[in-house]
């Protein structure tokens, strides 16, 4: 199922057919493949798709750790994929120790390749039955950008992105909103509450963002929308 109007030119239409088209269905070895496949031009596409999740992500840091504090913050990005996300923290400022997790052993290339970003790169597929090879409360600020998903990071996995943040540290979070990803939205949304409920977690943000945009017939432009999500650990 496509829910958006396709791009005009040939360039920004392959980028849409690797983010939507192509997008698979199926477990998570699926996208995995996909992701490596992926890899060389991801960074092309997302700047082609207008891609804005970084920024969203970077503007809801701000407002919540303190310009004193970035040389200091310890980060984790979480589905960093090529980099995008902890590129954008370091141009404002982040100086801290910043550690990858991926899936894709290509997107942590291409996000090495030449770039002073993160200081630790670990390939890892994050599952219940898999958890992060990282200790407990260990970071200051966890970040992923699109990286929960139901063929990417399930939601049973929410728990494990809190257990290695440290207390009154914070995780910040986009994800795509359409009709086809509601199920698991419902499901994300199930495990954030039971860990609001257990007092585990405070939600400090939550809002729609636009994701992607591109133009389509009769330069009309279409937007994917996210949803930006940020809590603190209690």
């Amino acid at each position: 199922m496509v829910e958006w109007n396709q791009p005009i030119d040939e360039i920004t239409k392959e980028a849409f057919h690797n983010l939507q088209i192509k997008y698979p269905d199926g477990d998570t070895n699926v996208m995995q493949a996909h992701y490596e496949s992926w890899a060389n031009t991801y960074d092309k596409d997302c700047e082609g798709l207008r891609y804005n999740g970084p920024d969203v992500i970077c503007d809801a840091v701000d407002r919540w750790i303190s310009a004193s504090d970035k040389n200091e913050c310890n980060i984790l990005d979480l589905g960093a994929r090529t980099g995008l996300v902890g590129k954008a923290l370091r141009d404002r400022g982040y100086r801290g120790e910043m550690t990858a997790v991926d899936f894709s052993q290509n997107m942590l290339d291409q996000a090495l390749k030449g770039r002073q970003i993160y200081n630790v790169a670990i390939n890892h597929c994050l599952t219940a039955d898999n958890p992060l090879p990282i200790e407990d409360e260990k970071f200051d600020l966890v970040v992923a950008g699109g990286a929960f998903g139901p063929n990417t990071i399930r939601a049973n996995c929410l728990p494990e992105a809190f257990r290695i943040t440290r207390r009154r540290g914070y995780v910040a979070i986009t994800q795509r909103l359409s009709e086809k990803n509601r199920p698991f939205l419902d499901m994300m949304d199930s495990e954030i509450n039971r860990m609001i409920a257990a007092q585990e977690i405070e939600q400090l943000e939550t809002k729609p963002f636009t994701q992607y945009s591109w133009i389509c017939e009769e330069n009309e432009t279409e937007q994917l929308k996210g949803r930006l999500l940020v809590f603190r650990k209690l």
